[in-house]
């Protein structure tokens, strides 16, 4: 039961959208993509700030053309991975998380930015990157 209601909570959590959210790998995230089965698109955090297509180029990145192809469903998440692996180039995504854009691409407003670590741990994550963000555990 406790596992629903986390699975609740991260749900609505989701639903206002106010700011991207840091959330640890577990069983409840996993079963709240089973349960919900929201849109999402995941990118490697791990990946180049230009393979990202967050170093203000302007080509279309894949993972945006996946996400407006979702801007039409009641939710859209763009999970970002392995984001605790990064330390000296979490800044990469600062516009992302501040603006919800990279380069002129805008997200569309129904898209929740979602920030998975294998270990949820504050010490992980820069200052400037921590005060965007809201953690979920």
């Amino acid at each position: 039961m406790e596992n629903l209601d986390k699975i609740n909570e991260l749900n609505q959590l989701i639903k206002l959208n106010l700011m991207p959210i840091v959330i640890e790998k577990s069983s409840y995230f996993n079963d709240y993509l089973k349960i919900k089965q929201p849109k999402f698109t995941t990118i490697d955090a791990r990946l180049s700030a230009k393979a990202l297509g967050l170093d203000g180029s302007k080509f279309n990145p894949q993972w945006y053309t996946c996400v407006m192809n979702y801007e039409s469903a009641k939710t859209n998440l763009l999970i970002i991975s392995n984001f605790n692996s990064l330390m000296d180039d979490q800044m990469k995504f600062y516009e992302l998380f501040k603006y919800r854009k990279a380069s002129n691409f805008v997200l569309p407003l129904n898209c929740t930015i979602i920030i998975t670590l294998n270990e949820l741990d504050n010490n992980n994550i820069l200052e400037n990157i921590n005060s965007l963000v809201c953690h979920f555990n």
